[in-house]
C-alpha cells in the first residue's frame, strides 16, 4: 500500500479535444445547413446552431482567472460569447471581460475569498469592481432554497461601492 502507484492522467486535454470536435462539428454543421445541403439531421447541433448567430447564449462555469481566460480563447475561435458562471476572480480579468463583451453571473458573494492572500472582503467587493469596469453581472445561487440569501447579498453590495439602485439590478439581471 505504500508503493508509489500509477499516475492518474489528467483528462483535461481528452476533454479539450473532445469540446474542439462537437465545435469543429457544429460550424462544418452550420454550414451546410446555410446552404442546404444537411443529408441527416443532427438534433444535437440543430440545437446548438443558435450559439453561432447570437440568438442562444453558452454558460459556462469557470471561477479562476486561468479558467476564464481559457474559456474567452477557446470560444473566441468559434466565434461564441460566453456567460461566465461562477466568476469568483472576474475582477481580475475585467479587461478581457470588458473587451470581449461577456457578462459574469456571480454565484454568491457571502463566501470567503478564493486565495490567502486575497482581501478578506473581496468577494464583497467583486460586485462593485464589475460594475466600475462596465460589466454586466448579476448574482445568483447554484440552488433554489439559497435565493432567500439574494437580499443579503444586495445589501451587502451596497455597503462596499454599489448604490441601492445598483445593487437591485444585480438580483434581476437589468441594466
Amino acid at each position: 500500500w505504500a508503493e508509489p502507484g500509477e499516475l492518474k492522467k489528467n483528462n483535461n486535454e481528452k476533454k479539450i479535444n473532445q469540446l474542439k470536435k462537437l465545435f469543429d462539428d457544429l460550424q462544418g454543421y452550420h454550414a451546410s445547413a446555410k446552404a442546404n445541403k444537411v443529408s441527416v439531421r443532427n438534433l444535437v447541433l440543430e440545437s446548438m446552431l443558435g450559439l453561432l448567430d447570437g440568438s442562444k447564449r453558452l454558460f459556462v462555469h469557470a471561477d479562476f482567472v486561468k479558467d476564464i481566460l481559457a474559456s474567452i480563447s477557446f470560444f473566441k475561435e468559434y466565434g461564441i460569447t460566453p456567460v461566465i458562471v461562477g466568476g469568483t476572480d472576474s475582477w481580475m480579468c475585467t479587461d478581457e471581460l470588458k473587451l470581449n463583451n461577456i457578462f459574469v453571473i456571480l454565484e454568491s458573494t457571502h463566501k470567503l475569498p478564493s486565495r490567502d492572500d486575497d482581501d478578506i472582503d473581496q468577494p464583497f467587493k467583486t460586485p462593485y469592481l464589475l460594475k466600475k469596469a462596465g460589466i454586466l453581472f448579476a448574482i445568483a445561487y447554484k440552488n433554489a432554497w439559497e435565493q432567500r440569501n439574494l437580499a443579503f447579498n444586495a445589501g451587502t453590495s451596497v455597503a462596499y461601492g454599489l448604490t441601492k439602485e445598483e445593487a437591485l439590478q444585480q438580483m434581476t439581471c437589468r441594466t
